[in-house]
């Protein structure tokens, strides 16, 4: 695919490739208004509902839109963008495995996540465990963080399905992947797990077990409850690790095994350390690292916080791990926020993480 389009302009907006540092590997298409007139935001839904089907065809043929000066002031001008690009109705539930909340004002409005700073987030499609994982997701800065760190890092899944070496796609192809997750309850015992950081009652906005067993069978999940200790949440389900694009038929790689695996974190870690050259994130690295490795001596997989298996029960061999996680790398983007800023990004061949932060912000 060649990336050319620079410096164009549609009815008053400007559009070109966001950087050509990853050469013809991939490249965000980068929107901006072409004059101080056009900053406002009744005027970017208006185009953006004018102009959809152009969106949309370029949505598929970059995987990620960046609309970069305008002026956004919170989120319910957020909504009304994302509603204005969206083609599918935008979701009011969320049922994923990172602590956010709804935004005041808003129906469909999250906060990105409630992790702590430190933490790294591996790059993942938005619930790719889900029976119906969204097609479109949007994100938004009212807050950018001032210094190193807190990236939205986005990289093609596409690409790191069509790289993937021979070995490592064949023993993924040979059957589905497990995922596995465990929480605890508002009745558990208090974990000092650091990994444990939601509770299924944060997940499923309910106390009642039989209305999460209800949502589990849904979603194809297993669900058992009190395995693990007094109100804890055992979620297991199986999955295939590649998929079709739901428009284009396109395979791409489309599961949550290096985001889920239990030793990823560390992994990502070590990388991020590398990247800001930072001693404490090499510290931080190796005590998690260090960590790991002793829980998952006394603990056993089915007990993990998070992971992931084949289906059959036997590990993924880390280096199919490691090689995922270099073809993320070498497709990743670090976008450094602006404040206003929006973020279109097709969930099927775009995947996005979050770099630590060293500030606040964000």
């Amino acid at each position: 695919m060649v990336f050319n389009e620079e410096n164009k302009e549609l009815n008053g907006i400007s559009y070109r490739i966001y950087s050509n540092e990853k050469n013809d590997l991939w490249s965000p298409l980068l929107l901006t208004p072409v004059d101080i007139d056009l900053c406002e935001i009744d005027f970017l839904e208006e185009w953006l509902e004018d102009n959809n089907e152009w969106v949309q065809k370029k949505l598929l043929k970059y995987g990620a839109l960046i609309f970069r000066g305008f002026n956004l002031e919170n989120a319910k001008d957020f909504e009304n963008v994302a509603k204005a690009a969206s083609k599918y109705p935008l979701v009011t539930r969320y049922l994923g495995s990172s602590p956010r909340k709804i935004q005041d004002g808003t129906k469909s409005v999250f906060n990105s996540t409630d992790l702590n700073k430190y933490y790294p987030i591996p790059n993942h499609c938005e619930d790719s465990y889900l029976q119906q994982p969204a097609k479109q997701i949007f994100f938004a800065c009212l807050n950018p963080v001032d210094g190193i760190g807190g990236e939205t890092c986005l990289s093609n899944f596409q690409n790191v399905y069509r790289d993937l070496p021979n070995d490592t796609r064949e023993r993924y192809n040979e059957g589905k992947i497990k995922i596995i997750r465990n929480y605890n309850g508002k009745e558990s015992k208090k974990s000092y797990d650091p990994f444990k950081y939601i509770t299924w009652n944060q997940i499923y906005s309910t106390d009642d077990k039989e209305t999460v067993r209800k949502l589990c069978e849904e979603e194809h999940q297993t669900c058992e409850f009190d395995v693990m200790g007094k109100d804890s949440l055992r979620i297991t389900h199986v999955q295939e690790a590649f998929v079709d694009h739901p428009i284009t038929g396109e395979k791409v790689y489309h599961n949550h095994s290096q985001t889920f695996h239990s030793k990823v974190s560390y992994k990502e870690l070590f990388r991020i350390a590398k990247l800001h050259k930072k001693i404490f994130m090499f510290f931080l690295a190796f005590i998690v690292s260090l960590f790991v490795f002793i829980r998952n001596i006394f603990v056993k997989k089915y007990n993990l916080p998070l992971h992931v298996v084949h289906e059959d029960g036997t590990e993924i061999k880390e280096k199919d791990i490691d090689t995922i996680l270099d073809l993320i790398w070498e497709n990743m983007f670090l976008i450094k926020w602006e404040k206003g800023d929006v973020f279109m990004l097709d969930n099927y061949i775009i995947s996005h993480g979050r770099i630590p932060y060293y500030k606040n912000g964000r």
